[in-house]
């Protein structure tokens, strides 16, 4: 069973407004390191910081967690929640129909610049006023915020321009929303329905999207010209997980198109963050029965989920550019992990060449070969097939660890913890406890190095108690048959879900998982997580029996993982996890010195 989520208003990130902490508002476009040092301060942001940025999520455990009983807990949750200070949202309004009617204009005849300029000077007209003096931001209809965020991603606007004009829009467009949502608000810039998939999955790709529910009104009027609605990001799949899935893909295959994917996804996880949050506190301020949360855009993407879906969205979370996982997540527009390397450097082609968005079609944007960098696309299928399984093994396997896969682990977390979060409002164990078994269980897949950063300690995008339920799924897939079952150790924590550290020092921490380098790097990584995090807490007591039990652990663990005469030890994947097994090994030594130092220590304060 799942450790459940206490609601954020108790434990949430610490939320600044942009004036107090300039330093954690999120890189608003797409940028360089070094040009992200130099952005402009002024730019409204919102106050979430980027799924890159660690230092800034101070959380609080939720009830019943395995560190703290339920009292303390409600104590600490109160105590955080006084320091919570929700972001100071600009009162907003819908554009005026002159100025919507406008903007649409603009939008339908290719003009984005000229509209992402008028509606951000619209947004902070008397922004810079005191907050009591301060006007109502307008605030495009959800049909044209739904065409900006695909602006956003779109490829021959991000990296693939076909003119040297086309290569800030998609830059724009984002800084643009990220501004709307530091600004006015995910609520007032009604983001759940300019970001929601149902009314395009349900009147088809070609269709322009219905109304969300009840909020259909006159001023949401269907977008025209040659990029909507046909590419519409939203139109694209027919999920945000089938979104999710390929952009994740992208992290594994095209490093060129994942950086603009990468932003697009925490701006999106902002949203969502935001949404919900903001939400709660009007349940909270208000009478009705979380009426508002139900309302939200997290609830709308997993409200239809049962324990099927929730294992494909699991797989999404895992997309790691293998052939099962382009099969399951293809992408979305046609050739979008194509890069151009010359955009607006060569002459136009003749007019039979035209551009035609509605139909797929590029004009002259593929004719030459060497206009493309074939970086990050997909291999070309073989000529001849070659059959056998190892040959099928080698296809269906993930391609290398790169910088863009291991980065990409921040936000993969950050929406498992937001989906988690989702199940327990709605009280949904049975898709928690499954979204829990999937997500432990394609844990254990991982090579050892990936691995190692999912279970990492003390991960900003986790709530701990979260992590700690996460910790002990993935432990449970390493339990040892010879070990003594958690239930017969502690009953009350094997069916309340989580583990204690009695459990640890009879269940765990002295076995090895297998005979295997790898399995056995894993068992180790996961208990050395779960014994910092217990220490952290100040839940760990030294004994000679856990001294022992931790121990007896690391030197059975070393002794299985000894390379064999077989020839395996020749392996790359074995020496790398029997090197991580060994750093493992003596962290957990060393930290259990360092509590029996503090045992000590303590001891001698008492006895003076």
């Amino acid at each position: 069973m799942a450790t459940r989520w206490k609601p954020q208003s108790a434990t949430g990130s610490r939320l600044k407004s942009p004036e107090s902490s300039p330093d954690s508002s999120p890189t608003p476009s797409f940028r360089t390191a070094s040009e992200t040092a130099d952005r402009d301060d002024d730019v409204v942001t919102t106050a979430k910081t980027s799924p890159n940025q660690f230092n800034d999520k101070p959380r609080a455990s939720a009830p019943d967690t395995p560190m703290q009983g339920p009292d303390d807990l409600e104590d600490m949750a109160e105590e955080v929640a006084k320091d919570v200070v929700l972001p100071p949202y600009r009162p907003a309004k819908k554009l005026p129909r002159e100025v919507r009617e406008h903007c649409k204009i603009f939008l339908e005849e290719e003009l984005y610049g000229a509209a992402i300029e008028m509606l951000g000077s619209l947004m902070s007209a008397g922004g810079h006023r005191p907050r009591s003096k301060q006007r109502q931001a307008l605030v495009p209809p959800p049909n044209q915020i739904a065409f900006l965020a695909s602006l956003a991603i779109h490829p021959l606007y991000t990296n693939r321009p076909t003119e040297v004009s086309h290569r800030i829009i998609g830059s724009q467009a984002m800084q643009y929303l990220r501004g709307l949502l530091g600004s006015v608000g995910p609520v007032h810039a009604n983001f759940r329905a300019a970001l929601d998939f149902e009314p395009w999955r349900r009147q088809g790709r070609r269709a322009p999207p219905a109304a969300v529910e009840n909020e259909s009104n006159e001023e949401d009027e269907a977008m025209g010209g040659r990029f909507a609605p046909s590419h519409i990001v939203f139109s694209k799949a027919e999920s945000f997980w089938r979104l999710l899935g390929w952009a994740f893909n992208c992290s594994a295959l095209h490093p060129e198109r994942w950086k603009y994917w990468e932003v697009w996804l925490g701006f999106m996880a902002d949203v969502l963050d935001a949404d919900y949050r903001e939400r709660e506190s009007l349940d909270d301020r208000g009478t009705g029965a979380n009426d508002w949360r139900h309302g939200s855009l997290l609830l709308r993407y997993v409200r239809d989920l049962d324990r099927s879906a929730v294992k494909g969205m699991v797989r999404a979370l895992f997309a790691d550019g293998s052939a099962a996982s382009l099969r399951e997540f293809p992408e979305l527009y046609d050739r979008e992990a194509k890069v151009r390397t010359d955009a607006g450097n060569k002459r136009k082609r003749a007019p039979s060449s035209d551009l035609d968005l509605a139909n797929d079609k590029f004009g002259d944007y593929f004719d030459d070969d060497d206009d493309l960098s074939s970086q990050g696309s997909c291999p070309d299928s073989p000529s001849r097939p070659t059959a056998g399984p190892r040959r099928k093994r080698m296809e269906e396997a993930a391609p290398p660890l790169s910088e863009e896969l291991v980065a990409s682990v921040s936000l993969r977390l950050r929406f498992f913890d937001i989906v988690g979060k989702a199940f327990d409002f709605l009280d949904n164990v049975e898709c928690q406890t499954e979204l829990f078994a999937a997500f432990s269980a394609s844990l254990r897949s991982l090579p050892v190095p990936l691995y190692e950063l999912y279970v990492a300690p003390h991960r900003a995008e986790m709530d701990v108690r979260a992590q700690a339920s996460l910790l002990f799924h993935a432990a449970g897939t390493f339990h040892p048959t010879s070990a003594p079952k958690p239930s017969k150790v502690d009953k009350a924590a094997a069916e309340a879900g989580f583990i204690n550290m009695l459990v640890m020092e009879k269940c765990y921490l002295p076995f090895a998982a297998t005979s295997t380098a790898e399995g056995n790097a894993k068992f180790s990584l996961v208990l050395e997580s779960l014994l910092r995090i217990y220490w952290v807490k100040g839940q760990v007591c030294y004994s000679a029996d856990l001294e022992e039990a931790v121990r007896t652990g690391v030197a059975l663990r070393n002794d299985r993982s000894k390379p064999k005469k077989s020839g395996r030890s020749k392996d790359r994947a074995e020496e790398a996890a029997r090197k991580i097994l060994a750093q493992s090994g003596s962290r957990l030594e060393y930290l259990i010195e360092i509590v029996r130092e503090e045992d000590q220590a303590d001891g001698d304060m008492v006895a003076e």
